[in-house]
Order: structure tokens, then sequence, then C-alpha cells
């Protein structure tokens, strides 16, 4: 059970001046103000963090989604908005750096040599990418089953 940070509780939102007039000490500490209140406002309510994807995907088309929505404490910027629920960041982000890393060709021929039960070694320099990348090409295999 994790405590969500209340809005009572949020320091003043900073004031930007103009770049010349700022050092780079009091930018920093601004910008440091400014992802504080951030944080604070980027907070699911229990009711938000309860919704779940439709079961069908005909309904995620037709039906009204919530909305997180958010409005930053900084002049001119837009509103932020995302349907509820979030996405599953960690299954899409290793999909798309298998997308970008790859390419779809190669996708393809991965996820072919996958299901006819051959070997795939993945390999690269960040553990965590390597990782994101296995894990998205198991949730690619998902839906197959293994006849025998």
């Amino acid at each position: 059970h994790t405590s969500l940070p209340t809005h009572r509780s949020l320091p003043k939102a900073p004031q930007f001046g103009s770049v010349e007039e700022e050092s780079s000490h009091d930018l920093a500490t601004q910008r440091h103000e400014l992802l504080t209140i951030v944080q604070h406002l980027v907070c699911l309510s229990p009711k938000q963090m309860r919704i779940d994807y439709p079961k069908r995907l005909r309904d995620y088309i037709e039906v009204s989604q919530d909305k997180f929505q958010l409005t930053l404490p900084v002049k001119k910027a837009p509103k932020i908005s995302f349907t509820l629920p979030l996405p599953q960041v960690d299954a899409h982000w290793g999909f798309a750096k298998l997308l970008l890393k790859l390419g779809s060709d190669t996708l393809m021929n991965v996820l072919m040599l996958l299901l006819i039960e051959r070997s795939v070694l993945v390999l690269g320099e960040n553990s965590t990418e390597v990782t994101a990348c296995s894990c998205a090409l198991l949730e690619l295999l998902q839906p197959f089953k293994w006849a025998g």
C-alpha cells in the first residue's frame, strides 16, 4: 500500500525569468522545484489505478475511455491527457526498441525463426535494452501455443 502525495503539500511554482538574467544555479534550482511539483501532480487516483483494458477490442474503440489529465504550472504549457489505463510501458518500450534496432523485415525474420523453434541469441551493450527486447519477443509469441 503506497500513500499518494496530496496537492496540499505542493511547493509554490517557480517563476522563470529570461535566460540572460538567471544564473545556471538559479535555473537548476527552478527546474528542480518544477520537477518536484510535477512529481506531486502526476498521481493517479485509486479509482484511476483500478481501470483495466476492456476485454474486447471493439469496446476500447467504441466506448468513451476515462482520461488522466494534467495542467502543468508553466506558462503556455499544453494540457497533458492520457487515455486510461496507461499503456504497459515495459512491453511497448521493448517492442519499440526491437523495431528501431532491427527494422520490420529483420524483426519478422526473427519471429519466423522463433515460430519454427530455432534458437535466437539477443546481444547488446545495454542489459536493460537486451532484457526489454527479449521480453518483447516473448510477448509477441504469446498468442501462439506449442502444438506438440
